[in-house]
């Protein structure tokens, strides 16, 4: 935990303080709503008020969002790949995305529950969606049993 803000001020970590001019650690009393905690990278881990809202979220290793819930039953979770481009997401209100990415993170498809389809960035129809297929070099050799040389490949 890098601080917390609670009824007696302001929990922090003591090698923290001492790096921080008296400019903003007054910056921090005022900008920090009560009850929150947050990790090293500064990501609001939870939040509580006073009139009983609350709010968590978890990240994953890259500081990416992956969860969020709070006191109204409001929940999503999240997916991400390398770059931190998002793959899937998914709420309590049953709305969901799904992402299908190139090797540089563009999106080749993607899809969510109001149905909405895209391939390569334009809009199409469920069945011209589920026509299609992305196969690597190796599967399409495996299929043709021979090998095939790749003129233009996909970004």
């Amino acid at each position: 935990m890098l601080y917390q803000h609670h009824k007696k001020g302001i929990k922090m970590n003591l090698e923290l303080f001492k790096t921080l001019t008296p400019e903003q650690i007054k910056l921090c009393g005022e900008s920090i709503p009560a009850g929150s905690t947050y990790d090293a990278r500064g990501k609001e881990l939870t939040r509580k008020e006073s009139d009983g809202y609350w709010q968590e979220g978890t990240y994953d290793a890259w500081g990416n969002q992956v969860t969020y819930k709070d006191s109204s039953g409001f929940w999503s979770e999240s997916t991400h790949d390398a770059q931190g481009k998002t793959l899937t997401y998914k709420t309590s209100a049953g709305y969901w995305e799904e992402y299908v990415r190139g090797d540089q993170g563009n999106c080749l498809t993607y899809k969510n529950s109001n149905g909405f389809y895209a391939i390569d960035g334009e809009e199409v129809t469920k069945e011209e969606f589920e026509d299609v297929i992305f196969l690597t070099k190796e599967e399409i050799e495996e299929l043709l049993g021979h090998p095939v040389k790749i003129v233009r490949e996909r970004q």
